[in-house]
């Protein structure tokens, strides 16, 4: 699977018990997902998406107790602990939900109003009053104010958003 088809929810912490438990910790804002689904992908490499199929999960909207078939001891279990945990897009419950269209974005590109590459989205971070794009920018994460005012064009084919950044901005972030 790629990761354009897919959500990180959350990342792998510790092995829980003997026989190949594992806690997840979620994301803040994922999109809500069925505890019935049969695969979870693991990143195991430089975007490397690896299904793994589900027995066992069940928990609460920040953390999750997973148990993947095949994986039966914590030896196993401690070989993931971890790893960016993700979900098919297929497996969201409410596709309209503004979550799933924030997730969308991310790892899309940023152009300013002149076509200069800016950086790569990391993460949509919602905020009371003002929702700011976590963008990697030179090796650096900087943020960038997610507003309607300055979205000029966004090119879902490519995974191109063009924006129309204020002066200085992004020169705050150095």
């Amino acid at each position: 699977m790629h990761k354009k088809d897919s959500i990180l929810i959350g990342k792998l912490g510790k092995t829980n018990g003997n026989e190949g438990y594992l806690l997840a910790h979620l994301a803040k804002n994922i999109p809500e997902f069925s505890n019935n689904i049969s695969f979870i992908h693991i990143d195991m490499g430089p975007g490397e998406l690896v299904p793994f199929p589900v027995e066992y999960i069940s928990g609460t909207s920040s953390s999750v107790r997973i148990k993947f078939e095949f994986i039966n001891s914590v030896e196993k279990a401690s070989g993931i602990v971890g790893k960016d945990i993700y979900i098919s897009i297929s497996d969201i419950t409410n596709i309209d939900d503004p979550v799933f269209s924030y997730n969308k974005i991310i790892g899309w590109s940023i152009l300013n109003n002149d076509n200069v590459f800016v950086g790569h989205i990391k993460d949509v971070i919602e905020r009371p009053g003002q929702d700011l794009l976590l963008v990697q920018r030179n090796e650096k994460d900087i943020y960038i104010p997610l507003h309607e005012d300055f979205i000029m064009n966004i090119d879902e084919e490519k995974e191109i958003m063009t924006m129309n950044l204020p002066e200085g901005l992004l020169e705050i972030n150095d």
